[in-house]
């Protein structure tokens, strides 16, 4: 089957592949499967078994965390070009997340068969996704081990900051806290 050029685009685009050459590409494209969700739609829930990867060629998808006093957290938001469940297909334990689409999308899904097809087909392509999934696994850990709140003392204040509010809390008066 002839490779879209959207396909082939996420394809050399998303880390994990973007050091593979056409042929390697082609290769992998032949392994995959497209995939189109709707909004909302369930990719692969934390717990179930790793046996995939997808990579998003149009559309988004949120990657959510177990529940955190009650509440799930998002881990990250990804867009064209971005993969996501190649952990799980790496070391062979079930997810660590969920994936959830927030647009309509549509996705490569490459599993656990089709990169050993590419393995023994193409060992240099294999070597390549080897040390790619290992740069973006560390990428990820840094990322998510970054702080991510800052504080300062002003004016006998305390102003904690973090990506999504700030909040000032001053000693004397417990009920003293407003959004910055």
């Amino acid at each position: 089957m002839p490779i879209e050029s959207s396909e082939r685009e996420a394809l050399e685009r998303c880390a994990l592949f973007s050091s593979f050459d056409s042929e390697e590409i082609e290769a992998l494209y032949e392994s995959s499967r497209p995939v189109s969700t709707g909004v909302g739609e369930v990719l692969f829930e934390e717990g179930d078994p790793g046996d995939s990867l997808f990579v998003i060629v149009a559309g988004g998808v949120r990657i959510v965390g177990g529940p955190a006093h009650g509440l799930a957290q998002t881990l990250a938001s990804l867009g064209p070009g971005e993969s996501s469940g190649e952990m799980s297909l790496l070391d062979e334990k079930p997810r660590s997340a969920t994936a959830i689409t927030i647009h309509p999308s549509v996705l490569l899904r490459v599993d656990s068969y089709g990169l050993e097809v590419l393995q023994s087909r193409r060992p240099a392509a294999a070597a390549k996704f080897a040390v790619a999934s290992v740069r973006l696994t560390s990428e990820r850990l840094r990322a998510a081990n970054a702080p991510s709140f800052s504080w300062r003392r002003s004016a006998g204040r305390l102003e904690i900051r973090s990506s999504r509010c700030a909040r000032s809390f001053s000693p004397w008066s417990p009920t003293s806290c407003a959004l910055l």
